[in-house]
């Protein structure tokens, strides 16, 4: 039984780089706009809450990471657990 040694041509290793530089091109414009759109969600759920229910919106809760906190009347609630403080 005979083996041949078969190298990929240097053609092929180009085209597969390039490949995959267009995956992580098209990776990163998609992260782009997700954060884009996270943002413009974000805004909006802060604008509403406080338009109809007196509450804003604050950073991630410290203790779970999971949500973000709301501030109603001097203290801070997170509605995942239920985690709160005065202000």
């Amino acid at each position: 039984m005979t083996l041949y040694h078969t190298e990929a041509s240097p053609g092929l290793e180009r085209d597969e780089r390039r490949g995959h530089d267009q995956d992580q091109k098209a990776l990163r414009e998609q992260v782009e706009r997700v954060q884009l759109r996270l943002e413009q969600v974000e805004r909006t759920l802060s604008a509403v809450a406080n338009e109809t229910a007196g509450i804003q919106i604050a950073g991630p809760c410290t203790r779970c990471e999971r949500s973000l906190l709301v501030m109603r009347d001097n203290s801070f609630t997170c509605p995942t657990c239920q985690y709160q403080r005065s202000i």
